[in-house]
């Protein structure tokens, strides 16, 4: 019978590119970290939110409104904009390289604007930077789709 056991040498390899293509305990993909965003815009939890987008922020809306992070959290949390659903329908592969992550796809999104209740398809480009091991939006940007 032949030697199936893996020497020693290999093994420390193997771990060693495990450990580099595997998310470590507790550290949230690009993907979660949209999904618990998405969740949060929804529930207007801002605390959350807070912790889910970068002190430097550029969020801007579908209609060319400009937010920082304080702008939009305000915005969220105060009910001029209220989500009540955001569910993607289309999404390109997310990709990231370091420190930085890109998502790109369609989102329905349905809610309550000044009052008034919306319900628009959107394509969007999200950027996410990694910051003490939690991805955060960096960036936003959508276009409505007709």
């Amino acid at each position: 019978m032949g030697n199936n056991k893996i020497k020693p040498g290999l093994w420390a390899l193997l771990l060693l590119f495990i450990g580099m293509h595997t998310p470590a305990a507790g550290q949230r993909t690009v993907a979660e970290s949209e999904h618990m965003r998405f969740r949060a815009q929804i529930s207007r939890d801002t605390a959350l939110l807070s912790g889910l987008v970068a002190d430097d922020l550029m969020y801007i809306h579908s209609n060319a409104l400009v937010e920082t992070k304080a702008g939009f959290l305000h915005t969220v949390g105060g009910g001029a904009i209220q989500y009540l659903s955001m569910e993607k329908t289309e999404s390109d592969a997310i990709r990231a390289w370091g420190k930085t992550g890109l998502s790109r796809g369609v989102v329905k999104v349905s809610g309550i604007f000044q009052g008034a209740a919306f319900d628009m398809t959107l394509r969007f480009t999200s950027v996410y930077r990694k910051e003490k091991g939690t991805w955060k939006l960096f960036s936003w940007q959508s276009t409505r789709v007709l």
